[in-house]
């Protein structure tokens, strides 16, 4: 879900900063 993406998009600025990284996140958020 959007909040699921949102709390993963925070944790991978400090945890695995870089546009991929976001980008995996973004989609595992949306597969929630």
């Amino acid at each position: 879900g959007r909040a699921g993406i949102a709390g993963r998009l925070a944790d991978s600025l400090t945890v695995e900063p870089g546009y991929e990284g976001a980008v995996a996140v973004a989609l595992d958020g949306l597969a929630d």
